[in-house]
């Protein structure tokens, strides 16, 4: 398996943001009878946002497992990854759920709504990103 240079991985992750920005826009203005221009702004501020938090809280993630196992990333305990994957999504719905209610002018309901799906329509984008690059094959979690 050969690993893509950075700038591989950010125009990867470019790409990405922008198909999920492209399909989440048009749904969120659906939801919540916004008009596209008034809820791409909205949906930005959360992707960036929630985008900065995901690199940052993989470094932390890493920096505090390598101080505790001095394992490094390949040598991880099963399950282990999930666990990033999983509280890191949990998290980011922590940020990502004020600035819906600050931005978007949503009430916590809506809000709350409105955060799990974009966090749903996110994972499963990265599933169907997974699959197209030929790494979806299952694999045990534990």
């Amino acid at each position: 398996m050969s690993t893509r240079s950075l700038a591989g991985r950010f125009f990867q992750t470019l790409f990405f943001e922008g198909a999920a920005l492209a399909l989440a826009v048009p749904l969120y203005a659906l939801a919540f009878d916004a008009r596209g221009g008034a809820a791409l702004p909205v949906l930005l501020a959360v992707s960036a946002a929630a985008f900065l938090w995901a690199a940052l809280y993989r470094v932390l993630f890493d920096w505090f497992h390598w101080h505790l196992t001095r394992r490094p990333e390949a040598l991880r305990a099963a399950g282990t990854g999930l666990l990033r994957r999983i509280s890191g999504r949990a998290t980011a719905l922590l940020l990502t759920f004020p600035l819906l209610i600050w931005l978007g002018a949503l009430g916590p309901r809506e809000a709350l709504l409105a955060a799990l799906a974009l966090a749903g329509l996110h994972a499963g984008l990265g599933v169907a990103a997974g699959f197209l690059r030929g790494r979806g094959r299952p694999t045990a979690l534990c």
